[in-house]
């Protein structure tokens, strides 16, 4: 299996960062791979760096317009993605990596726990409560 790492500076915008990723998975189509992993929280600044800040507004859905445009992309070029974001699920939110498939089929997600908390890295402010793989 041929992995892509795709590597971004994420800015204040998640519609430029949306852009950007889909750009990502162009290219590592383009180059064979089939997979493609991104960064974390890809679509909003690194918010967990600031220590008390409301992250709320990098919140998205699973159904939202967002992991829709990452779900498309992957039908259309026919490779899989493991995008990284920051989901609301069920009320609780989550720093979260879907795994979609090359049909654009949300397979699992892993929720992630860090329990390391140190300056520029809170993350427990930002409520992360399950770790595993739950298919859908």
């Amino acid at each position: 299996m041929r992995l892509a790492m795709a590597q971004m500076r994420m800015s204040a915008d998640p519609a430029e960062n949306l852009a950007a990723s889909l750009r990502m998975m162009e290219r590592a189509a383009r180059k064979e791979a089939q997979l493609v992993f991104f960064p974390e929280v890809q679509l909003s600044p690194f918010f967990p760096a600031e220590e008390a800040q409301n992250a709320d507004r990098w919140l998205l859905e699973p159904e939202g317009p967002e992991i829709t445009a990452i779900r498309d992309k992957c039908r259309e070029l026919g490779i899989w993605a493991s995008p990284n974001v920051y989901l609301r699920e069920n009320g609780r939110r989550y720093d979260a990596s879907l795994m979609i498939d090359a049909g654009g089929r949300v397979l699992g997600v892993s929720k992630m726990v860090h329990i390391a908390q140190a300056e520029h890295f809170y993350k427990r402010a930002i409520k992360t409560l399950t770790l595993g793989i739950q298919v859908i």
